[in-house]
């Protein structure tokens, strides 16, 4: 198998896309990666992962979420000056 990569245009369920771009996000890879991935296991061709692969962080641990109040209140100008 070669290791140039051919550009196409494809159709996906949205909902299927938007699961895609978060498992690339959470493992720090590209979309490219994980489609590419995913049809390598449908086609029951090897998957090797190399050893020296890089440690890769979730998008949780590298952005922390907190709970800051009610996202739906308004900020009106006025209320920020005494």
């Amino acid at each position: 198998m070669r290791n140039q990569l051919v550009r196409t245009t494809t159709y996906f369920d949205p909902n299927l896309l938007n699961l895609a771009k978060k498992k690339a996000i959470d493992e720090g890879k590209s979309l490219y990666e994980i489609i590419n991935e995913g049809l390598k296991i449908r086609l029951n061709l090897s998957t090797k992962k190399s050893r020296l692969a890089k440690k890769r962080l979730s998008y949780k641990k590298l952005f922390p979420v907190y709970e800051l109040g009610s996202p739906n209140k308004k900020i009106h100008r006025k209320d920020a000056y005494e």
